[in-house]
């Protein structure tokens, strides 16, 4: 944050609007498609990325085109992004009850009586 306003920018002769890096659209939409790419079951996240992939894509693509920001800042969003996705990702909560349980099982009370 000090470094964005302690360094000098250069001005695109008004090509381009005096937005901040990194592209918060950019950033809030590739946050939404990774948290929803986290919480998906397995079977659905091949869907789920390829349809984030082309959303985020065209946000990037679209934010640039519209001149709202530099190339630059929408691919510091996607990286800031993807380092904490990778950062969340790589300590996966599993939170599951066992399929069998030594409580509900027939046999174990039979086994224990005897």
């Amino acid at each position: 944050w000090i470094l964005k306003y302690s360094l000098d920018r250069p001005n695109l002769d008004g090509l381009v609007q005096h937005n901040s890096f990194p592209s918060g659209t950019v950033t809030c939409v590739t946050a939404v498609v990774c948290a929803v790419y986290l919480v998906s079951a397995r079977r659905w996240r091949n869907l789920v990325a390829i349809n984030g992939a082309l959303l985020v894509l065209g946000t990037a693509v679209s934010v640039v085109v519209l001149k709202w920001h530099r190339p630059s800042d929408a691919l510091g969003a996607l990286l800031l992004v993807g380092c904490y996705a990778l950062a969340v990702s790589a300590f996966p909560i599993r939170i599951s009850t066992p399929r069998h349980s030594t409580l509900a099982d027939p046999g174990n009370e039979r086994l224990a009586q005897v």
